[in-house]
C-alpha cells in the first residue's frame, strides 16, 4: 500500500496537468522503469516534444534501459507514421480540454468565435480537436484569428483582452472560471475522437520480451487511476499542495479530467478517428499500422 500511495501522489502530477502545468516548461514528467528493477520508479524529465526515438536515446543517457512513458497520442502517431517502432499499451486520461472565452463577451457558440482572436497552441491534440469541431459547424481555420500561446499563458492572455477566447488545457480553463474572467463556450468532445487525450506507450520489444514489465506499469495505472477518480477530494488536496494552485481552480480542473488505463474498443476507434484527422491536416504523410501501434493484450489481460 506505501508504493500504491507514492503512485497516486505520482499519478496526480503527471496525468492531471501534463498537458499544462509541466508542458509550459516545456517538459513531460514521465516515468522509466529500468530493466531488471523491482517495481521502483524513476522520474526522468524528458522533451515533451520529441519523437519517441530521440526519447528514447534521451532515457538511455540517463541510465534508463526500457523507457514507459505517458504522453500525448498525437506524438505517439507522428512517431508510428515515421515507422518508429512505438506501441499504445494503455490509455492514461481522456477529457483535460475546453474552449474559454472572456465571461462579458457575446462568444457562446462556436460559431461566436468567427472573425475573433483564439488562441491556440500549434500542434497540441487541442489544436486537431478545434479543427475538426470547426469543420463539423462549416467553419476552417481561416474563420478565426489564430494566436499562437502556450497553455499556461491562455488565462492571462484572455485576462488582459490580448484574446477573446482561447482552447486550452486544465489547469487554464479551471483557473479562468474561478477567477470569473472566464466561461466555458464548449468542451470540445463531440467529434469522433471522443476526449481522447493521454495514453500509455513503450518500444515494440518491452512488450513483445519483457511483456511483465509492461503489465505492471499498467497495472500501476490502473491501481492509481481507479484510486484517484474515486477520491477527487484527495486529488484536489494533493494537487494543490504539489503545484501551489488555488484549490477553487483545481476543483474545477478536476471535473474535466478523466483518469483512466484501460483500451476499451472506444479508445481503439477514437484513436484511429484522430490519427485520420491528423493525415487529413497533413501533420502525418500516412496512417500507422494499427495492428502494431494500438496493442490491447495487457489491457485485456488486467479487465479480467
Amino acid at each position: 500500500m506505501q508504493f500504491h500511495r507514492a503512485f497516486v501522489d505520482a499519478e496526480i502530477v503527471c496525468d492531471l496537468f501534463v498537458e499544462a502545468a509541466l508542458n509550459h516548461m516545456g517538459e513531460h514528467f514521465q516515468f522509466a522503469f529500468a530493466q531488471g528493477i523491482e517495481p521502483r520508479a524513476q522520474m526522468v524529465s524528458l522533451g515533451a516534444r520529441l519523437t519517441f526515438a530521440r526519447r528514447t536515446r534521451q532515457a538511455a543517457s540517463n541510465g534508463v534501459d526500457q523507457l514507459l512513458f505517458r504522453g500525448a497520442l498525437l506524438q505517439e502517431i507522428l512517431g508510428a507514421a515515421a515507422h518508429e517502432p512505438v506501441v499504445v499499451f494503455g490509455s492514461s486520461c481522456n477529457k483535460g480540454m475546453a474552449v474559454v472565452a472572456r465571461k462579458d463577451s457575446p462568444i457562446s457558440t462556436l460559431k461566436d468565435l468567427k472573425g475573433k482572436r483564439v488562441a491556440i497552441w500549434p500542434g497540441s491534440t487541442q489544436e486537431v480537436f478545434i479543427l475538426e469541431r470547426l469543420h463539423m459547424e462549416g467553419m476552417t481555420i481561416h474563420d478565426i484569428e489564430s494566436v499562437r500561446v502556450s497553455f499556461s499563458e491562455m488565462p492571462a492572455a484572455l485576462q488582459r483582452g490580448d484574446v477573446d477566447a482561447y482552447v486550452g488545457a486544465e489547469p487554464g480553463p479551471g483557473l479562468s472560471l474561478a477567477t470569473g474572467i472566464g466561461k466555458i463556450v464548449e468542451y470540445p468532445y463531440s467529434t469522433p475522437m471522443g476526449s481522447l487525450n493521454m495514453i500509455m506507450a513503450t518500444h515494440r520489444d518491452v512488450v513483445d520480451q519483457k511483456p511483465d514489465l509492461a503489465r505492471l506499469v499498467l497495472n500501476l495505472q490502473k491501481q492509481g487511476s481507479e484510486y484517484a477518480m474515486s477520491h477527487p477530494e484527495e486529488m484536489v488536496a494533493m494537487t494543490v499542495a504539489k503545484l501551489g494552485m488555488k484549490r477553487e481552480a483545481v476543483e474545477l480542473s478536476v471535473k474535466n479530467v478523466d483518469l483512466n488505463w484501460k483500451m476499451t474498443p472506444e479508445m481503439v476507434a477514437n484513436s484511429k478517428s484522430y490519427a485520420a484527422h491528423m493525415l487529413e491536416l497533413k501533420q502525418i504523410r500516412m496512417l500507422p499500422d494499427f495492428a502494431t501501434f494500438l496493442d490491447t493484450k495487457i489491457s485485456d489481460q488486467l479487465s479480467v
